[in-house]
C-alpha cells in the first residue's frame, strides 16, 4: 500500500518544460510509467525491462525502491532503435 502511495505521488509530480515559440509558452507535463506499465506498453516481460535498463536502452527514474520511466523517453527509445 505504501508503494502505491509513493507511486501515485511520483506520477503526480509535474516537471514543467517551457518552450518559447512565436512568443507563446508551451508547457509539457510528462507521463510516468512503472515497470509493469512499460512491460505492457512494450508487450514484454518484467525481465526484459530489467535487461533493457541494464543495457542502457531505458533510462529509469527512481526514488528508493520506486522505479518510474518517462513514457515519451520509452517511445523515443523504441523509435531510435529501429
Amino acid at each position: 500500500m505504501i508503494f502505491l502511495k509513493y507511486s501515485i505521488a511520483l506520477k503526480s509530480i509535474v516537471m514543467n518544460t517551457t518552450h518559447t515559440k512565436d512568443s507563446k509558452t508551451v508547457t509539457q507535463h510528462p507521463t510516468f510509467l512503472n515497470r509493469r506499465e512499460v512491460a505492457d506498453l512494450l508487450r514484454c516481460s518484467l525481465g526484459t525491462i530489467d535487461n533493457l535498463v541494464s543495457q542502457g536502452k531505458l533510462n529509469p527514474l527512481g526514488y528508493n525502491r520506486i522505479v518510474l520511466f518517462n513514457k515519451q523517453e520509452v517511445i523515443d527509445g523504441l523509435i531510435s532503435r529501429k
